[in-house]
């Protein structure tokens, strides 16, 4: 069974290692054209939301996918599409990475 898990597991995490290179800038396009870019860390992210600066954001604890917040903003993020929440409210959405 054990096998079996992580045979299931392997392609997510590639995925996701491949997804959020540390230190290079992830692109996404999101809804109504806006762009999101992201430098992922170790434990935290540099997140650019549109017409912003950069913000260093820290890790935060996520049952599937990854999720940097601010303690008011969060980015959640898995495989390839993310989004942004701020006070509970979807902030950018639809995003998704660009090749």
């Amino acid at each position: 069974m054990h096998r079996s898990l992580v045979l299931l597991l392997a392609p997510m995490v590639a995925l996701a290692c491949a997804s959020a290179q540390q230190g290079n800038p992830v692109r996404y396009r999101c809804d109504g054209g806006q762009t999101l870019e992201v430098v992922y860390g170790a434990s935290s992210a540099s997140v650019t939301l549109p017409g912003q600066a950069p913000a260093d954001w820290r890790q935060q604890p996520s049952g599937s996918g990854i999720r940097y917040g601010d303690g008011t903003t969060t980015l959640h993020s898995k495989g390839r599409d993310a989004f942004v929440v701020r006070d509970g409210r979807t902030l950018v959405g639809g995003c998704r990475e660009l090749e």
